[in-house]
C-alpha cells in the first residue's frame, strides 16, 4: 500500500514467431486472454526482415565503406536474404570464404565480385548451410555444440562446470566453445552461452 502506482507498474515482453503460432499455443492463449480482460494494456510489435537501407547500413558498417559505395551489393544480398539479419550474417560470410569479397590492399578498401554475387543462391535451407559449416570444425568441437544443444538454446556456464568430470574436461569444453563463439555459431554473456537461431542449435543437434 506504501507504493504508488509507477512503483506498482510491471512490463512483460514476449517474442514468437507468427509463422509458428501452433508450436506457442499456450503463449498465444495466455496473451488474447489478457487482451480480451481489458485490465492490462498490450502492445504488438510484428518485426520482419530489415528494408534495403538497413541492409546497406548493416553490410556499410561490417566493411567500414560509405553507404553510397556499398548499396549495390546491399541490393543484392537483400534479394537473396529477404533482409532477415542473421540470413545476412551467414551469406556475407559464405561470400568471403568463396572470395567473392576480399580486402584490396591496392585500394585500402573492401571489393566485390557482382556476377558470383549474382549466381549465388540462398536456396538452400540455412539449417543445411549451418550444418556445412559446423561439419568444416574440428570433430572435438562438433562434439562439444551437440552436448551443449542437448540442454536446449542455451546453458548456463556454471551449469557446464557442474556437467564436466574435471577442471580439465571443464577448460576443454569451455576452450571448444569459445571457438565456437568466434565462428558466430555461439553468442556468450556473463552467464551463458547461446544459440543465436534455433536452426543453429537444431543443425548442431
Amino acid at each position: 500500500d506504501q507504493l504508488d502506482s509507477h512503483q506498482r507498474c510491471i512490463s512483460f515482453v514476449v517474442t514468437y514467431r507468427s509463422n509458428e503460432k501452433d508450436k506457442n499455443q499456450s503463449l498465444v492463449d495466455c496473451i488474447e486472454s489478457i487482451e480480451r480482460s481489458n485490465a492490462t494494456q498490450v502492445t504488438r510489435m510484428q518485426l520482419g526482415g530489415m528494408d534495403i537501407e538497413g541492409t546497406n547500413a548493416m553490410i556499410a558498417d561490417a566493411l567500414k565503406l560509405p553507404i553510397r559505395l556499398t548499396r549495390p551489393l546491399s541490393v543484392a544480398v537483400h534479394q537473396k536474404t529477404l533482409g532477415n539479419p542473421l540470413f545476412v550474417k551467414v551469406f556475407l560470410t559464405m561470400l568471403f570464404e568463396e572470395h567473392a569479397i576480399s580486402y584490396s590492399f591496392k585500394k585500402k578498401r573492401w571489393l566485390w565480385d557482382m556476377n558470383i554475387i549474382h549466381q549465388r543462391s540462398m536456396d538452400r535451407e540455412l539449417a543445411a548451410i549451418l550444418s556445412e559449416k559446423l561439419l568444416s570444425m574440428s570433430r572435438e568441437v562438433q562434439e562439444t555444440l551437440t552436448f551443449v544443444a542437448c540442454f536446449g538454446m542455451r546453458i548456463r556456464k556454471d551449469v557446464l562446470s557442474m556437467a564436466s568430470y574435471d577442471s580439465e574436461e571443464a577448460s576443454r569444453i569451455l576452450s571448444c566453445l569459445k571457438i565456437a563463439v568466434k565462428e558466430s555459431i555461439l553468442d556468450e554473456d556473463d552467464e551463458y552461452f547461446s544459440f543465436p537461431h534455433d536452426l543453429i542449435q537444431q543443425a548442431a543437434y
